[in-house]
């Protein structure tokens, strides 16, 4: 990633990530260099498939992580990277953990 924002010694530059006023251009800056890889398939975008047999809550919350993240929550398995199991035995326990498997 290094080589990839300084390709040559002249274009070398300082980042200040501590100054208010240089914020959004770093993030703008990291923002482009995501899409960037995204785009060039370097990196994949997170596609999420979640059990139906997780509880509603756990739901809710796990699509707020993925969106977090940039992910999608997919309808099927087969179009995911990602899914998520419940927890075994989690309705015996009343526990509403879940697990996660690629």
């Amino acid at each position: 990633m290094f080589e990839m924002l300084l390709p040559n010694a002249a274009c070398r530059r300082r980042f200040d990530f501590q100054s208010p006023s240089r914020m959004d251009r770093n993030v703008e800056m990291f923002m482009q260099i995501q899409r960037s890889l995204l785009q060039n398939r370097v990196i994949v975008q997170p596609a999420i498939y979640l059990r139906p047999e997780i509880d509603k809550i756990s739901t809710v919350k796990l699509k707020d992580i993925v969106k977090r993240h940039l992910g999608i929550v997919v309808e099927k398995p087969s179009e995911s990277t990602h899914v998520v199991y419940p927890q075994p035995n989690a309705r015996e326990e009343g526990s509403s953990g879940v697990i996660l498997f690629s």
